[in-house]
């Protein structure tokens, strides 16, 4: 699924690059339209909310319950922008 290398490029500086070469080399296999442009900030949110829930459901383990609170605000940040949400 092309939402799971997305949401990591997102986190680094030549993203716009990143995600394009991505992009190209998926439409180069599976074929890429307008549509699955739109829909791909959805993809990449739920990818991001499902990372969140594997975190949480391994909450016992202390190094990831600390990650699990600086991970929560960071999407919660990135999400209002992607989305402007105030």
């Amino acid at each position: 699924m092309l939402a799971a290398p997305a949401s990591v490029a997102k986190k680094k500086a030549r993203f716009r690059q990143l995600r394009e070469a991505l992009i190209r080399g998926y439409a180069l296999e599976k074929g890429w339209d307008s549509e699955d442009e739109k829909i791909l900030p959805y993809l990449v949110m739920a990818r991001k909310l499902a990372m969140l829930g594997w975190l949480q459901s391994r909450s016992d383990n202390p190094r990831i319950a600390k990650y699990l609170r600086t991970a929560v605000k960071k999407t919660v940040k990135r999400l209002k922008v992607d989305f402007e949400v105030t």
